[in-house]
């Protein structure tokens, strides 16, 4: 131990004193002569894996926003489809009941189905591109951009 810091050899990984050379394996440990010299040693980000991000957008819409860091889009996507899911398809549903025409309530369902297609491909590759704008950012300056 060195000051209350306990010191590993960074060739075997047991535990040394403050002596300039490991006693288990001879390593130059830099540690000795009263002085400790902490490694230089850099943080480094997770890319974040875009496949993840539309398998996780195609199961429930915004979670690949979440992943990629974006948490407040993904929630509102997440909220803004659940809100407006409900009411769309209780009013596509009453309407069908209500009416004496099946091809008209077919032809709304057909509509609000393709819309509600579209929306989801729309977030999914939306949550790849947003993940692949993170990966750009992290590999050009090493931290997340967001």
């Amino acid at each position: 131990m060195y000051g209350g810091l306990r010191i590993y050899c960074q060739n075997c990984g047991k535990e040394i004193d403050d002596s300039n050379y490991c006693k288990y394996c001879g390593h130059q440990t830099n540690c000795g002569g009263g002085s400790y010299n902490r490694p230089n040693y850099q943080v480094v980000f997770n890319e974040r894996n875009v496949g993840l991000a539309v398998v996780l957008s195609i199961l429930i819409v915004g979670a690949g926003h979440i992943y990629a860091g974006k948490i407040g889009k993904g929630i509102t996507i997440l909220v803004l489809w659940t809100v407006l899911s409900v009411p769309v398809l209780v009013l596509a549903f009453v309407y069908l009941s209500w009416t004496n025409s099946y091809a008209s309530g077919l032809v709304l369902m057909i509509v609000l189905c393709a819309a509600y297609l579209v929306a989801w491909i729309w977030t999914i590759y939306d949550a790849m591109k947003v993940t692949q704008q993170y990966n750009e950012a992290l590999r050009r300056t090493g931290f997340p951009p967001w």
